[in-house]
């Protein structure tokens, strides 16, 4: 999956949870500002089976 969660580039890191990729074996949390990737519109809000996806 191509997606990398990003910092604000004027004020670091927001610790937050922005949504669940799945890397082909789990669902990891990517935690940041933003996401950065071709993947990103394919990310989840749950860490399971991925059924709720983001809009």
């Amino acid at each position: 999956m191509q997606a990398e969660a990003i910092p604000d580039p004027e004020h670091g890191s927001c610790f937050c949870v922005l949504a669940y990729a799945f890397n082909g074996v789990e669902f990891v949390a990517l935690t940041d500002c933003s996401c950065s990737g071709e993947d990103c519109s394919r990310l989840t809000r749950r860490n399971d089976n991925g059924v709720e996806r983001l809009a």
